[in-house]
């Protein structure tokens, strides 16, 4: 948590792991978003959102900011799928979490 970026995830404050932006970064690597449908039973399509080709090219914190932006889009859309047992609030906000703080 101490080491989380921390942002607005539906008007609440929440960590978001930095390991997935900071491996991106430093191997330059391309990041796309997924998101997955099921239009009927049985039956999947994945729809992909390239954010950058280089990771290294944008500043710290914008594939995160990018990715709960994305998130919350996708969530609205489609609620019935997203699975709420994951307990993404169970750490609270304290003040010493300042700093890093990315949120706009």
């Amino acid at each position: 948590v101490q080491r989380a970026f921390w942002l607005n995830f539906f008007n609440k404050q929440t960590p978001f792991a930095t390991g997935p932006e900071k491996g991106a970064r430093n191997s330059e690597a391309a990041v796309l978003f997924a998101q997955i449908h099921k239009p009927r039973r049985g039956h999947y399509k994945a729809e992909f959102t390239l954010v950058t080709e280089n990771a290294a090219t944008l500043p710290e914190g914008e594939i995160t900011r990018q990715y709960v932006k994305y998130l919350e889009k996708v969530i609205y859309q489609h609620p019935d799928v997203w699975l709420w047992s994951h307990r993404r609030w169970k750490r609270e906000w304290k003040e010493e979490y300042r700093e890093l703080w990315i949120d706009r």
